[in-house]
């Protein structure tokens, strides 16, 4: 399998008022850069993380067709119950020509920027592409920065090269609830404010 670097830079889409962070991990890039993201008017805030899959070769498919959505959506729980963060996974066997635009629009279609603290995260993930990208509300790349969604990328690019579909999510849902448990600690009023189970289309 190729080998994966996470680089990062702003790429300017703008949809329905967001601000947009673009990690793309490349198979021939080692190096690891990281440029503001672009804001309008609004202020309304979704940095990502972006990552083609070159490494998981055809099986990937097949992958995304038995993945375990009870394990994935049992990971959300766990990292939802020490954070006040909301994660979401949704899965696409499109091969969108935009997949920032396609993934900022379900981003807004699931009302992850609805969320009280503005700490809403969706995985995205193309299976026909082999390209997943993960979104962020305002509040999370203001307090996480741009590691953050590199460091995320990196764990789920790990397995998906191995052909560890579900493994990869998990890990990547962990490795978010880390961050969201740090630096969005849950309080006892807290409540779930979107349900957890994956979307498709």
């Amino acid at each position: 399998a190729a080998g994966f670097a996470t680089t990062a830079a702003a790429d300017g889409v703008r949809e329905e008022g967001s601000r947009s962070f673009s990690a793309v991990a490349a198979a021939d890039s080692p190096a690891a850069v990281a440029e503001a993201p672009s804001e309008d008017s609004r202020g309304v805030g979704v940095p990502s993380a972006v990552a083609a899959l070159r490494g998981a070769g055809e099986a990937m498919g097949r992958l995304f067709s038995r993945f375990d959505s009870d394990r994935i959506v049992a990971a959300i729980t766990a990292a939802e119950a020490r954070s006040s963060g909301e994660i979401r996974v949704h899965i696409t066997r499109r091969k969108p020509e935009d997949l920032e635009a396609r993934a900022l629009r379900r981003f807004h279609l699931l009302g992850m920027a609805n969320t009280k603290e503005r700490n809403g995260i969706l995985i995205y993930i193309s299976s026909r592409a082999r390209r997943f990208r993960i979104l962020g509300d305002a509040a999370i790349h203001e307090k996480c920065g741009p590691e953050f969604w590199q460091e995320v990328a990196r764990v789920m690019e790990g397995h998906f090269r191995k052909g560890e579909f579900t493994e990869g999510v998990v890990r990547g849902i962990e490795k978010a609830g880390e961050v969201l448990a740090l630096h969005f600690p849950r309080a006892g009023s807290d409540r779930n404010e979107l349900p957890d189970q994956v979307t498709e289309d």
